[in-house]
């Protein structure tokens, strides 16, 4: 994958990652590139009120629409020890692309995290681990609000994102420490 180009797309989707129920982001996207292996995709849990299904839906196809690939870039939290340890693993059985008709979680993919009614999972055909690479957040507008700058924390720990130019002067520099190449329907809802 082309890390500087892909940081240079449109649509972004970004997220802070960290460890969940005792293991290694190293672990689990070794895991998630064995189910894309055997499943042909894989997904991502996520709970965010700035990436919710609709909002990944509505993004990554006004980018596909544009001939831009979707893609999330997985970044380190702000300060050490930013992203707290994730130690709920409920199982999702079922996901759905439009939260009425669901199906079966694919056979040979694992997702779990904590599952609660607007469980979002990303899907993912390809992802990679990066090392020694950053991203300036403040290159990207909140696409949910085009006019605010990217601001993550609790409860907006990933988000779908704009590029502009207006905010270089300053720095908002997050490590990458992976690339994940969304694939259609590019986001489902999760449940036990």
């Amino acid at each position: 994958m082309d890390i500087k180009s892909i940081c240079n797309n449109k649509y972004l989707i970004v997220s802070i990652v960290g460890t969940h129920a005792g293991e290694g982001i190293e672990k689990i996207i070794k895991r998630k590139q064995e189910e894309i292996k055997i499943a042909g995709k894989s997904f991502w849990l996520i709970i965010s009120n700035e990436a919710k299904v609709e909002q990944i839906q509505k993004m990554c196809k006004e980018a596909f629409n544009e001939g831009i690939t979707p893609y999330c870039i997985f970044i380190s939290p702000k300060q050490i020890n930013g992203a707290k340890a994730t130690k709920i693993s409920d199982l999702a059985l079922s996901y759905s692309i439009d939260g009425k008709t669901y199906l079966k979680i694919p056979k040979g993919i694992k997702v779990t995290g904590k599952i609660q009614k607007n469980t979002t999972g990303m899907v993912f055909e390809d992802i990679v681990a990066i090392s020694d690479k950053i991203i300036n957040l403040n290159n990207f507008l909140n696409y949910n609000s085009k006019d605010k700058k990217v601001k993550l924390g609790l409860g907006r720990s990933t988000m779908c994102v704009l590029k502009t130019n207006d905010f270089l002067e300053n720095k908002d520099n997050r490590e990458i420490i992976a690339v994940a190449k969304l694939k259609e329907p590019y986001a489902v809802k999760l449940r036990k």
